[in-house]
C-alpha cells in the first residue's frame, strides 16, 4: 500500500525488542511526512528556476542572513550534532524522529517564516532563502537516506539533474558535520 520505505522508516522508529502495535493511521502519517520531503524539494526547485540560479553552486551572505535563517541554520546544526550521537550509539529509533523533526521543522516554520520574502522580497533575499533551503534539504536527505534510502536517492536524483550535481548518487556524500558556532538554543526555544 505504501510501499518499503514507509515501512521501514515506521517499523524502525520503534524499539528492538518492545511490544510492537501495527497501526495503518500511523503508517498514514509517515507517507505524508514523505510528501512533506518531496514537496521540499520541488520548492526548492521551483523556486531556483524562477531565480535562475543554482543553489549548490551560490554562497552565504552574511549580510543577508536573518534571524529566520540563523533560527533553522541552528535547528540544523543540532540536528546534525543529535543525530550523529544517536548514530553512534546505535539508537536508530530515537534518530528518525529527530531526522523527521528537522525536514517538519523546515516546512511547518521556516517555510512560513519566509513566505513573503520568497515570493515578493529582494533578489538577494529570495537568493538566500534557496541557499538556506538547499542547505537544510541536502543535509537533511544525507541523513534520511540511512532511513529511508530509495525516497531519498530519489529526490537526489532530481536535484542531481537540476543542479548538475557531481556524485551520482546521495551515499558517495559523507555525513554532514556540524558548525557549533551556528548553534544557538536560546534562538531555537524562542521561536
Amino acid at each position: 500500500k505504501h510501499g518499503s520505505d514507509v515501512l521501514r522508516y515506521y517499523m524502525c522508529e520503534n524499539t528492538a525488542g518492545e511490544t510492537f502495535s501495527f497501526n495503518w493511521e500511523n503508517i498514514k502519517v509517515k507517507q505524508r511526512n514523505i510528501t512533506v520531503l518531496y514537496n521540499l524539494s520541488n520548492l526548492l526547485i521551483q523556486m531556483s528556476e524562477e531565480l535562475k540560479v543554482n543553489p549548490s553552486k551560490l554562497k552565504l551572505s552574511d549580510k543577508s542572513v536573518s534571524i529566520e535563517e540563523n533560527y533553522i541554520l541552528s535547528v540544523l546544526n543540532s540536528k546534525i550534532k543529535t543525530l550523529t550521537h544517536l548514530f553512534d550509539q546505535y539508537r536508530i529509533n530515537e534518530a528518525i524522529t529527530e531526522v523527521e523533526n528537522l525536514f517538519l521543522e523546515l516546512s511547518r516554520s521556516y517555510v512560513k517564516f519566509v513566505r513573503d520574502k520568497s515570493s515578493i522580497g529582494s533578489v538577494q533575499e529570495r537568493k538566500t532563502v534557496v541557499v538556506v533551503l538547499f542547505e537544510v534539504l541536502f543535509s537533511t536527505l544525507k541523513m534520511f537516506s540511512t532511513i529511508a534510502p530509495f525516497v531519498s536517492e530519489k529526490i537526489y536524483q532530481n536535484l542531481k539533474s537540476e543542479f548538475k550535481l557531481k556524485e551520482d548518487s546521495i551515499f558517495f556524500h559523507d555525513w554532514p558535520k556540524y558548525n557549533s558556532k551556528k548553534i544557538n538554543k536560546k534562538l531555537e526555544s524562542d521561536m
